[in-house]
This record gives C-alpha cells, structure tokens and sequence, in this order.
C-alpha cells in the first residue's frame, strides 16, 4: 500500500491511545490486522506499540492526522522500566502494557456507532488512554469497574483488543448490567483531570503525576486508615476511599506530614512510630522519583521536541 493512498481519514478521537487509533485505520483501510497494516506503510509494528514519536509522526502523516493530539496521548518508552506521557514519567508498575482493561459499557456504546453506521466494529472499539493507568480502577463515565484481560499477544489480531475482548455487544451489555456500581476514587478522577490538563490541588500540581500518585496513597491511606496502614494490604475496596491529599505545600519528613494528616484529620495522632517511620521512610516513599523536576521547572524542555524520548531495551 502506498504511503500517499491513505483515504479517506480515520480521525484520532482525544480520549483514546495512539495504538488503538492505529488499529482502527486498519480494521477501516485493509480490514485486517494491525501488524500487516503497518508494514504495508512501511511502519515497525514494535517500534510503534512502544510509542517512539517519530514512528509516530510518521503515521500520522500518511493518514493526514495533527501529530498533536496523537503524541499528547501516546505512551512513549523513556527507560527499560518507565514510560513518558507528555512530560510526565511513569514507572511500569503504573502502566503496565501487559495489562488490557476496558468498560463493557463504553464498548457496547462503540459497537452501537458501528451497528448504526453497517461498519466492523473493530473500527468504532476504541482504547481510552485513561484505562492504561492502573490506579483508574473504574470508568468515569459509566461509573463501572474496569473488567481486566492479558492484552493481546503482537499485533497479529484485529481491533485493539483483538480476541482479549471476544464478547458481542449483548454479551458486554450484560457484563454492564451486572456490575455493581463503582463510582472512583478522588485519587483517579486527579489523574483524569490532570492528562485533561485541568488544573487541581496546587501541591500536587506542582510534583511530577508519579509522585503525587505516591503522596497520596501514602498520606490518604494514614488519615483514612491510621499511620500503621499499608496501601497495597487494603482491598481494592478500601483503596478507593481515600481522600486526596490537598493542601498548598509539601509536608517535610515524618512529624509534618503527620501534621499534614492532622489538618485534614484531626482525630489522627499516632502515639508511637514505627522505627521505620522515625527515620522518615513515609517521607522517603513519596519520592520514588526524586530526580524528575517539578512541573514548573520542565516547561522549557516541554517544548522541545518529542524524539528525545529515547528507546532504551
């Protein structure tokens, strides 16, 4: 397929991933696979799935797409173990790729556009970026859980799920109808606002996404649970309760961030702290990424070019 034969334009919708935008063009343009879609415009389906900006640019240029939108809501790999989206950085363990989750509602949605327009519905299901983040444990339009799968094995299928999503759309209507309601976290509609680019707390505006994440699982989890309360021992449950963690400065160490939980919490006053504690590990675990500047300090490189964001295997 020639690169100047791409029409007519599958436009990028905001809301979703650069990987599923691609395989749409080609559920749409060849009724086939990603992989052999890509190829054919001489692409690397690899160097594509792992977000590399000029791969990127590339396609978009041979669909007549803005890169823009496309590159604000593409994962790009940054190091073997961290992801960029725009400038934020974030470890695997935030976004893993293995993982695949969706809302049976929305897709059902998507598969009616399809029904209603006679097309596969493998051009109209579409990968909301918002899904890739783990901490967003529910969709905040349906109010639903993420129904979880492995994600599809290479770039061999059709569709972005491809035969992770095998259900026909009474199938995900009923997997809708029989989910309980599950209305998110403060903690996930933050994240929601913040890829929207909507301003929030300014203390946590003012620390790169990873960490502010950190803060307030960490924080939130002691005004909600008590000082001695482990976030990753609470059930998924539990974790959706907690507060976000506001405020306008950032505690330091171990007495002012108990002080911070005070402010919000005034009935939290731990009498005695765990060693760990003392030598400020609360402190220490919000800063997983201690070396990423603030927001504030990296507008300037935010306007340099995105091919910095280097392949690193």
């Amino acid at each position: 397929m020639s690169m100047a034969r791409l029409f007519p334009l599958l436009p990028f919708r905001a809301d979703e991933t650069h990987w599923s935008w691609a395989a749409r063009m080609a559920a749409f343009h060849i009724r086939g696979p990603i992989g052999t879609f890509l190829r054919d415009l001489g692409l690397d389906p690899f160097v594509l799935s792992i977000g590399d900006p000029d791969e990127v640019a590339r396609l978009c240029a041979t669909a007549g797409q803005d890169p823009g939108p496309v590159l604000r809501n593409t994962l790009m790999r940054h190091t073997s173990r961290s992801w960029r989206l725009g400038e934020e950085i974030l470890i695997d363990s935030l976004c893993p790729q293995r993982d695949l989750r969706f809302c049976p509602a929305c897709l059902a949605e998507d598969d009616a556009i399809a029904m209603a327009v006679g097309q596969d519905i493998a051009i109209h299901r579409r990968e909301r970026l918002i899904w890739r983040l783990k901490p967003v444990r529910s969709c905040p339009t349906h109010r639903l859980p993420l129904i979880r799968r492995d994600g599809p094995g290479g770039a061999d299928g059709k569709g972005v799920f491809a035969d992770s999503v095998p259900e026909n759309t009474a199938r995900l209507q009923d997997l809708a109808g029989c989910a309980a309601p599950c209305p998110g976290s403060p903690l996930q509609t933050y994240i929601a606002d913040r890829i929207a680019e909507r301003p929030g707390p300014v203390w946590l505006d003012s620390l790169p996404l990873e960490q502010s994440i950190r803060v307030t699982e960490l924080l939130g989890t002691a005004m909600e649970f008590g000082p001695y309360a482990a976030f990753d021992d609470l059930s998924v449950q539990d974790q959706m309760l907690q507060p976000l963690v506001a405020g306008s400065t950032p505690p330091k160490g171990w007495r002012e961030s108990a002080a911070h939980c005070r402010s919000f919490r005034p009935g939290l006053t731990p009498s005695v702290l765990p060693a760990a504690s003392k030598t400020g590990e609360l402190s220490g675990r919000c800063s997983t990424n201690s070396t990423i500047p603030h927001r504030a300090a990296r507008s300037a490189e935010s306007s340099k070019s995105n091919s910095r964001a280097l392949v690193e295997s």
